[in-house]
């Protein structure tokens, strides 16, 4: 009996131990499955953050390679104002050296597409304003053609082969003058037949040999022209080609300017003064190049009386 109770007992026992065995082992089970799903949780995440910095490396990558573009691209800039730098001193060295040359230089004539007349102080006159036309060649070439007190009323023939010009100036002298290309030669144009202080001025060419020119008064402001008279370069004389006509209502009838219109016409500009020469009276006409040139041939003279042209008898 004993020994049954003592193999009951035992089997007690045994059960009991195994029961607390089984029971210890499903918890173990339970943790290591809890540990193994941590475990793929920390890789899922090692996995994102992996990918997570290989994405940016890359962004760092391309941030580098722009920054090293950016410096490289700074560095030309830098070069090139270097540059520009460098050039702006040079030719502000150049303005400076050249600056007192411009402001000797008061006018410039285009006389074609490649050739000018230049009027600039002449420095060897340092004693006197003095002014001085040089051709500017279509080479390169300078030759002097004139210098005086004051050189005014520049004009070229159609060709560019001959030049006129005057120094005229109230109270003060009025010397014309014309300058063949082809011989070098300046004329001085005679004032015989002008007047006593009259002068030839503004100038206008009809053609390569004639040109136009206005006897003007120098002494005085009153006078605003004179007649026009017409000069022939291949012989060197001049004639009376138009005059104010004389009115009984007015002091003095003077053509005051003209200009070239549409290439075959005179626009004539003429100022009629009262008795009392405080009023004047502006008039103007036209006349064609073809008739002055008749009248030139025909050795024909005109006048005008503020309405119309006639023969000068």
């Amino acid at each position: 009996m004993k020994r049954i109770v003592f193999i009951t007992l035992a089997i007690f026992v045994t059960v009991g131990l195994l029961s607390g065995c089984a029971q210890d082992n499903t918890e173990d089970v339970s943790r290591i499955s809890e540990l193994e799903a941590q475990v793929g949780s920390l890789e899922d995440s090692m996995s994102a953050l992996e990918s997570e910095k290989e994405e940016l490396d890359s962004k760092l990558s391309v941030a580098e390679s722009e920054i090293d573009s950016l410096t490289e691209e700074n560095e030309r800039l830098t070069d090139d104002l270097s540059e520009a730098d460098s050039k702006n001193e040079t030719l502000q060295t150049e303005l400076e050296e050249t600056a007192s040359d411009f402001k000797k230089i008061r006018d410039v004539y285009c006389i074609s597409f490649r050739e000018r007349v230049l009027l600039s102080y002449d420095e060897n006159r340092p004693d006197y304003k003095y002014w001085k036309l040089t051709l500017i060649q279509d080479d390169g070439s300078a030759i002097d053609i004139h210098s005086d007190y004051n050189i005014s009323a520049f004009a070229s023939s159609p060709d560019c082969s001959k030049f006129a010009f005057s120094n005229f100036e109230i109270e003060g002298t009025a010397n014309g003058y014309w300058y063949d290309r082809e011989t070098g030669k300046t004329t001085e144009i005679s004032k015989e037949g002008l007047g006593t202080n009259y002068g030839p001025a503004d100038f206008l060419w009809l053609d390569n040999r004639y040109f136009l020119f206005l006897s003007r008064f120098d002494h005085g402001t009153i006078s605003q022209g004179g007649d026009v008279y017409v000069y022939d370069t291949e012989n060197d004389t001049y004639r009376l080609l138009l005059k104010g006509g004389s009115m009984v209502e007015i002091l003095s009838f003077e053509f005051s300017s003209y200009a070239l219109y549409h290439l075959d016409t005179v626009f004539f500009r003429a100022v009629v003064f009262d008795k009392t020469a405080n009023y004047t009276t502006q008039k103007s006409f036209t006349v064609s190049i073809e008739k002055l040139k008749e009248m030139i041939a025909d050795g024909e003279a005109m006048t005008y009386d503020g309405e119309m042209l006639s023969s000068l008898d």
